[in-house]
C-alpha cells in the first residue's frame, strides 16, 4: 500500500519519501528460500516472485524520477 500511496503523491506533483519507498529484500530472500511442496505452490511462488519484481521496478523508476528533483 505504501507505494501505491508514494506514487498518488508523486503523480499529484508532490515530493516522494525516500525512507518510505525501498526494494523489500526480505520478501525476496523469504520468497527464494521456501520450498514448495506441490505444483500449486511452484506456481503461487513464481507469480509472487513476478509480481515482487514489476512492483521492484516501480519503486526504481520512482526513486530515478525524484531523485534529481530532491538532490536539486
Amino acid at each position: 500500500m505504501m507505494i501505491a500511496e508514494e506514487m498518488r503523491e508523486y503523480v499529484r506533483g508532490r515530493t516522494v519519501d525516500p525512507a518510505r519507498v525501498r526494494i523489500d529484500r526480505e520478501l525476496e530472500e523469504t520468497l527464494r528460500a521456501f520450498k514448495p511442496q506441490n505444483p500449486a505452490e511452484v506456481e503461487c511462488r513464481r507469480e509472487l516472485l513476478r509480481y515482487k519484481r514489476r512492483i521492484d521496478d516501480v519503486v526504481r523508476e520512482l526513486m530515478q524520477a525524484t531523485i534529481p528533483e530532491t538532490a536539486g
